[in-house]
């Protein structure tokens, strides 16, 4: 049987839905089309990364950051899931595909038209 592929995600924040996320996301399916890796969490808190990593996360070591930048900026890390709040998801989402990351947001992704076209636009670019 063939290896599956892996996709290493960084996390940003440390609250429910990030837990809620996280929990979902490492579960082991019998179906699975890849193999998900948290590779790095984004907190302000780095106790919080850590009991996030510890809780549903065990058998892995992920990288703790103590910023969003040094998640961004990991070259192991392939996708970034954004759970800030949603003011911040704007600026978060530029700052992660500037650094070549995919990025997958809660809802809203923005908070109007205005901000939703200019991510458009610096995703075009």
């Amino acid at each position: 049987m063939a290896q599956l592929p892996s996709i290493r995600w960084g996390i940003l924040t440390t609250g429910k839905i990030a837990s809620w996320y996280v929990a979902d996301l490492v579960l082991s399916r019998p179906d699975a089309r890849a193999r998900h890796i948290v590779q790095a969490i984004g907190t302000s808190d780095v106790n919080r990364g850590k009991a996030l990593a510890q809780k549903y996360y065990p058998h892995e070591t992920p990288a703790i950051y103590g910023s969003y930048e040094e998640v961004y900026n990991d070259p192991n890390v392939d996708i970034v899931y954004i759970s800030t709040p949603h003011a911040f998801h704007k600026k978060n989402y530029l700052d992660a595909i500037t650094a070549g990351k995919h990025v997958l947001y809660e809802k809203p992704f923005t908070l109007n038209a205005r901000e939703a076209r200019e991510v458009f636009i610096a995703e075009a670019m």
